[in-house]
């Protein structure tokens, strides 16, 4: 069965259904039947949806608890062309599972398998076709657009599924409107609303229409001289208007199949009707001269998914029938059974594969196409195309019209792209507009450890800064712990005064109690290598660095100061020698503290107790 307006379109279903029972390789001594009904109404759409469901020579529809077994009139519907009407005949048809595939209707609501287990189509859903509009926009760098629609299911869902996804791709409306359904092209609601977008200062507009609203549109455009702008898909001489067609492929024998017909239907399509039902697709015509050829493109467009979808129910019935095997089965066929055929089918038609998803939707893609005016009369060229899984598009720029200075792409920003170095500050309610401030925008901070200057994408390593009096802090310290080490060797091990008998047998030593020299001096040379360390840690040396030289020659009078007294205080033939000793190690201090600087210092600080404890 085929559902549909009385238009063109009739002609490639019949032609399609005619190339099947010629065909010698496809449903061999089967015929394949038909019926067509006119869906004008909704009345007439549901009126034709039970006679579908109606078994031969009955007017009614049989309430069963099971339909397996039910035989209809037909076992496959094609069509309608609206998306209003398919959801009704969708719904009634899933019942019985009688496979339904629509050659226009583009709601993904149908997708839904749940709801609608027994449609498919041959044109991609809405869903697809918005995702080509986005990548469309992102190909040109267009993030701030309007969004018009048609006051019907197929403009509330387009832009309604438009904006989940533009909002996910950084792409923001400055406008949405409604095209209204009253007063025509000279309605002064639609005259306001093209007077708010043109002040919104968008350079591109998406619209999702009917073909009758999309006139209306275009026409007010026209009169308001709104030219430097894109359409998407759009209609014609507002502009640029780039659109999304369905890949089509050129059937051998159509026009001469057409031609032959046409005489005899004459009447039928003698005016092409600009309502191709709440769905209608393509561009549309201020001028009577060029109505007939636009319907005859528009209709181009479809013939290909019709016919596509009829030889989609031939293939499902060639494989019921098992007709592979060179002879075709006589059995019954229940819709049901050639549903799931239906779905199973994968065919190359004109050099394009037909075959559908588990959704039932094609894997097909779009011809990315731009119309051209010359007069009266108007045409398209393909300037590229979409491909799905993976989504990609492939455009051709060169060649393309802007209708702007210097046919340079048209510029569709809230705001500039902040350059390197800045951060977006939004400014009002969309994302799409701000301020570029410095900063990079989206950049990761730096570590605890390091910064960065203003505008710089890098961050540099901070550098490590001592404290001014950490040395005098230091040294201080390290005074104060050997004053408290002499202090503690004192009350341990006093010096008391004994006398010597000994040494000499005319003469009585009055002298201090000994102490371990060889420690003294271990002690002493610990120290002097730590803090000749200790004055070359953290700097960084010059070529001529002749600081050595002193603190070298200062250690050295030290140490042979602290050796030679040792000596000399063991033996008493040396006693008047002393008095030279102590001017050595006070030559040693003087030494250490101008040649050595404050590191030395420490040194002779350090060796000042031990050397007073000896005397």
């Amino acid at each position: 069965a085929d559902m549909g307006q009385k238009d063109p379109l009739q002609i490639d279903r019949k032609f399609a259904i005619e190339k099947i029972n010629n065909s010698s390789s496809l449903l061999l001594n089967v015929t394949l039947g038909y019926e067509i009904y006119n869906t004008c109404s909704v009345s007439a759409n549901m009126y034709a949806t039970l006679s579908i469901l109606a078994q031969s020579r009955q007017h009614h529809v049989e309430v069963l608890s099971n339909f397996t077994h039910y035989q209809p009139k037909a076992v496959a519907l094609i069509g309608p062309d609206s998306s209003q009407f398919i959801l009704i005949t969708a719904a009634i048809l899933s019942i019985l599972l009688m496979p339904e595939i629509s050659y226009e209707a583009s709601n993904e609501v149908l997708s839904l398998k749940h709801a609608y287990p027994s449609f498919l189509h041959t044109i991609p859903s809405d869903r697809l076709q918005v995702e080509a509009v986005v990548l469309l926009l992102k190909e040109f760098r267009w993030n701030w657009i309007a969004m018009v629609d048609s006051d019907d299911a197929f403009g509330r869902n387009g832009i309604k599924t438009l904006q989940a996804v533009v909002a996910k791709n950084d792409i923001c409306a400055a406008y949405q409107g409604i095209i209204p359904t009253k007063g025509g092209a000279s309605s002064p609601e639609l005259k306001e609303m093209v007077r708010v977008l043109t002040r919104t200062g968008v350079k591109v507009t998406v619209v999702f229409s009917n073909v009758d609203s999309a006139k209306d549109f275009s026409d007010m455009v026209v009169q308001e001289n709104v030219t430097e702008k894109v359409y998407i898909p759009g209609i014609h001489r507002i502009g640029t208007v780039i659109g999304l067609s369905v890949k089509q492929a050129k059937l051998p024998g159509l026009e001469e199949f057409e031609s032959t017909h046409v005489n005899s239907e004459k009447s039928n399509i003698a005016t092409c009707a600009p309502d191709l039902g709440v769905d209608g697709r393509g561009g549309g015509s201020s001028s009577n001269e060029s109505t007939s050829q636009g319907c005859n493109q528009i209709y181009i467009w479809t013939s290909f998914n019709v016919y596509s979808a009829v030889f989609a129910v031939a293939h499902g019935m060639h494989h019921l029938l098992g007709c592979c095997s060179g002879a075709c089965s006589k059995d019954k066929v229940h819709p049901w059974q050639l549903l799931e055929k239906i779905k199973q089918v994968n065919f190359t038609l004109q050099k394009s594969q037909v075959h559908f998803d588990g959704s039932g939707d094609p894997l097909t893609g779009y011809d990315l196409v731009i119309w051209k005016w010359t007069g009266q009369t108007w045409s398209f060229d393909v300037i590229g195309s979409f491909r799905q899984n993976p989504n990609r598009l492939n455009i051709g720029q060169a060649g393309l019209l802007w209708h702007t200075k210097d046919n340079q792409v048209p510029v569709s920003t809230c705001s500039k792209v902040c350059v390197k170095g800045e951060k977006r500050l939004q400014v009002g309610l969309h994302e799409c507009c701000f301020d570029c401030v410095a900063y990079l925008y989206n950049c990761q901070p730096c570590g605890t450890d390091q910064w960065a200057p203003v505008r710089s994408e890098i961050c540099f390593n901070q550098t490590t800064e001592f404290l001014h009096n950490g040395p005098n802090l230091f040294i201080g310290a390290c005074t104060a712990a050997q004053v408290v080490m002499c202090l503690v060797l004192l009350s341990t091990n006093p010096s008391v005064p004994r006398k010597d008998y000994t040494t000499f047998m005319m003469l009585i030593i009055f002298q201090c109690s000994e102490d371990d020299a060889i420690g003294g001096l271990l002690y002493n040379t610990l120290l002097g290598i730590c803090c000749f360390v200790i004055s070359y840690m953290g700097k960084d040396l010059s070529e001529n660095y002749n600081e050595t030289k002193c603190i070298t020659c200062s250690l050295l009078i030290n140490f042979v100061c602290f050796i030679d007294v040792n000596p000399e205080l063991h033996h008493e033939e040396e006693l008047g020698l002393s008095p030279r000793a102590g001017e050595q190690g006070h030559l040693g201090v003087y030494m250490g503290w101008v040649g050595g600087g404050p590191s030395q210092l420490l040194i002779c600080a350090l060796s000042l107790p031990i050397w007073g404890k000896r005397v």
